[in-house]
């Protein structure tokens, strides 16, 4: 072989090899739920919401904020990787402020009223999950018994004399769609929707386009996540994306309709454990505003200024939630 063959020879090896170096990139990582059987987990997730909206000159302010406590139970790992998973309510915290009205709950007290019997009622429920290693979710277990739990007293002592029969069945499909499938789907994807599909090294960034249904509202989210350093096992990610309604949130009582626009921006951070996968802390930001439209009101407004054929309030929305977990065994 002549020399010049040679050199040509050696220099498609060294390309050869420099595409191999590459693509085996030591320093990029797979993120994924990396967790066995018996593991245990415990989640807090609160939310921390300020909403307002004005009607003429008349502004309304509405505050709440909700924490649930819950356990995490890894029961199975298939060969392929997917988890099964039990959760538990553990405790649920509930203060609500709206204009001088007051509402607080804690399950860990035994003086609540007849609403927080309702929530009292989730305490210690369990569904069960199937989890991807990639954190989707394939299947929802359990919830037609717990459903039910909390459905079932609603009409039962003398409730229906006091509330009414309407009300308690607007509040009964409330509670099918506050925690039903597409709900428990949607939130406990919010703690592993980050994972991304491909390896990641720090500087990279990866979007994830979403189509929530929830609570009879079509949402639509894009998420873009930047890895921003990898301290101690420790991957920092920051948060960014916008939020829209797909089509209005559309609520109806007695022949009152109400259709709910909103838009908006999502922002924080999280920080994940490589080992597990899991979100050890995380805050994100959510910037909403929007309006709400009524149709079928039969009562006469124009003393306040409102026209009856095009009746609509402007609405705008704060909202804070924090997540954190901890290995407990």
């Amino acid at each position: 072989m002549s020399c010049k063959k040679k050199l040509i020879s050696l220099l498609s090896l060294m390309i050869i090899a420099t595409f191999m170096l590459s693509a085996c990139d030591p320093d990029k990582m797979q993120l994924y739920i990396n967790a066995k059987a018996g593991d245990k987990y415990h989640y807090n997730v609160t939310m921390k919401q300020i909403s307002k909206t004005s009607v003429s000159e008349y502004e309304t302010s509405i505050s709440q904020k909700v924490a649930f406590d819950f356990s995490i139970r890894v029961d199975d790992v298939k060969s392929n990787g997917d988890l099964d998973l039990t959760y538990t309510y553990d405790r649920i915290r509930l203060k609500m402020d709206l204009d001088d009205l007051e509402y607080y709950f804690d399950s860990d007290s035994n003086n609540y009223d007849d609403i927080g019997e309702l929530y009292e009622n989730i305490v210690g429920k369990q569904f069960n999950i199937r989890m991807t290693k990639s954190g989707k979710i394939k299947e929802v277990k359990g919830l037609d018994e717990f459903l039910g739990s909390l459905t079932g007293p609603l009409k039962a002592n003398g409730n229906e004399d006091i509330f009414g029969l309407d009300f308690l069945n607007q509040l009964e499909n409330t509670l099918l769609e506050g925690f039903g499938e597409n709900t428990i789907k949607n939130d406990i994807g919010q703690l592993t929707n980050y994972l991304p599909d491909k390896k990641v090294n720090v500087g990279d960034t990866w979007t994830v386009k979403e189509k929530i249904d929830q609570l009879n509202m079509k949402i639509e989210t894009e998420t873009t996540y930047s890895f921003d350093r990898l301290e101690n096992g420790i991957a920092y990610i920051s948060v960014t994306g916008t939020y829209k309604t797909k089509d209005p949130l559309s609520a109806s009582n007695n022949g009152l309709k109400m259709n709910t626009y909103m838009e908006g921006n999502i922002e924080g951070n999280i920080q994940a454990n490589t080992e597990n996968g899991f979100i050890v802390n995380g805050e994100m930001r959510q910037n909403i505003k929007g309006h709400m439209k009524f149709e079928g009101i039969d009562i006469d407004l124009s003393a306040l200024g409102l026209d009856m054929g095009n009746l609509e309030f402007p609405i705008e929305s704060t909202s804070v939630i924090t997540f954190s977990s901890e290995k407990v065994n």
